[in-house]
């Protein structure tokens, strides 16, 4: 059977709650198991902004827009009228999602706090402090400063991060911390739950790590001195990336010992069996907001993370000498995109140049479907493609590719929206995909099984 997976982020599975969540995991993993795949790709856990969805707000927290909130009701913290009054919506919405989940887990945290709180709470509270006191902490300063950015707000002492205005913080706001820990402690025993149905099944879970957070993050107000800030809090420099993110101290970082990079490792290496690390060359050069040059950030980091870290998947679609670097590296997995094999530097994306320890896709997040792709082409490459991937008389060209796709030394991954072909893979709609419960139909995993079966 050939090793394969199916790219599917949580919010795009099928929802009536605005985004999709761990309710509907159960019929997905049907599904793999069905059609006998053996990874599941999806994208970061973390909370987001809702207006640049690749720049998340903390590293270590998780998304409470994810969480079942049908579970709570079977536990008794949340009443059944109330959740039903919340199952409404057929399409995407993050707000409306975020509001709903704002409200449930409010009335959960309610019921939760009427009884002594269990000893798995305790403990996840103890072990995860190192991360935990600053989000639920900034998290409930962003509630009382009206939501305004962290520079903004006009306690400098708190905006300084100081001990004495950390410590005032904490005694004033603390009903709203512990719904905030509450809030975590549900993701997290969720998820370790649905890791442990997915190991039964024999299911590896290839999580993201992304490379930037946002300006306005818990990570950036609580290591001020790892980023790169002006004196009144701003950023000095901004990355040329999605979101606009605030560039890293390379220096401060090196002289840490990269110790909250190898601390972000690590708690990747709890949720995820292998993960991929987006922009991946930036740990040698990024490139600045407004500047033609390139600044140069620091590569010794990199064999201390995969030392950390048991799989680390570089996401490599950079120029020659920065994959050359990636290949070297030991430990690394890298990717290629089948899309990028048809342009002239394109060679190390040929099916044929596939190595093992590397994961083969057919686009990227930024990229469309391979079927609104191949007609943007000129005639003469729309050829060149047709010989190379051998399509099939009166077979659909999504599946033509997924079979030539499946032909590689590499794991194979799919995109869901390749398979139900139901929407343009790019940035601007990724995060507005959302999987329709006829998409997990057992006409499409036996497809997928015979495809994993029979191509060679």
């Amino acid at each position: 059977m050939k090793k394969g997976g199916i790219y599917l982020p949580i919010h795009s599975l099928p929802s009536k709650h605005g985004v999709g969540g761990f309710e509907e995991v159960h019929k997905f993993i049907t599904f793999m198991t069905t059609a006998q795949q053996k990874y599941w790709q999806i994208l970061p856990l973390n909370p987001v902004s809702l207006e640049q969805q690749f720049c998340v707000t903390s590293v270590f927290a998780g998304n409470p827009l994810y969480v079942d909130f049908k579970q709570l009701v079977d536990n008794g913290l949340i009443k059944q009228k109330d959740y039903d009054n919340w199952c409404k919506r057929d399409d995407v919405n993050w707000q409306f999602a975020l509001q709903r989940a704002n409200q449930l887990m409010f009335y959960a945290f309610k019921t939760f706090t009427r009884e002594q709180p269990p000893k798995e709470y305790l403990d996840f509270v103890l072990q995860n402090k190192n991360w935990l006191s600053d989000y639920c902490l900034f998290k409930a300063l962003k509630g009382h400063f009206t939501d305004a950015s962290w520079d903004k707000w006009p306690d400098k002492d708190i905006q300084k991060h100081t001990p004495q205005a950390v410590e005032y913080y904490t005694d004033l706001l603390s009903d709203e911390i512990d719904l905030y820990k509450f809030e975590q402690f549900v993701f997290y025993s969720q998820w370790q739950a649905i890791r442990q149905k997915l190991h039964d099944k024999s299911i590896m879970i290839v999580g993201t790590l992304p490379f930037y957070v946002a300006f306005d993050s818990a990570d950036c107000w609580a290591h001020q001195d790892l980023f790169l800030l002006k004196e009144d809090c701003t950023p000095k420099v901004l990355v040329n990336a999605f979101g606009r993110p605030v560039a890293y101290d390379w220096k401060a970082m090196r002289q840490s010992g990269f110790e909250w990079w190898l601390q972000r490792a690590d708690h990747s290496r709890h949720l995820y069996d292998m993960t991929v690390v987006q922009d991946f060359a930036h740990f040698y050069q990024y490139p600045v907001y407004g500047k033609k040059a390139k600044a140069k950030a620091d590569w010794s980091i990199v064999p201390k993370l995969t030392q950390q870290h048991s799989v680390l998947i570089a996401e490599d679609y950079s120029n020659k000498k920065i994959a050359r670097l990636i290949h070297k590296q030991k430990g690394l997995y890298t990717t290629t995109a089948q899309q990028q094999a048809f342009v002239p530097s394109g060679a190390r994306h040929k099916i044929a140049n596939h190595k093992e320890n590397s994961i083969a896709y057919l686009g990227t997040n930024h990229t469309n479907l391979v079927y609104d792709w191949f007609f943007c082409l000129d005639k003469k490459t729309q050829n060149k493609v047709l010989r190379e991937i051998n399509v099939a008389t009166g077979e659909k060209l999504s599946w033509s590719f997924v079979k030539y796709l499946y032909s590689s030394k590499a794991i194979a991954m799919v995109s869901m929206n390749e398979l139900s072909n139901n929407v343009t893979n790019q940035y601007a709609t990724i995060w507005q995909y959302m999987a329709q419960n006829k998409d997990f139909s057992a006409e499409n995993a036996e497809k997928l099984k015979f495809v994993g079966t029979h191509v060679q």
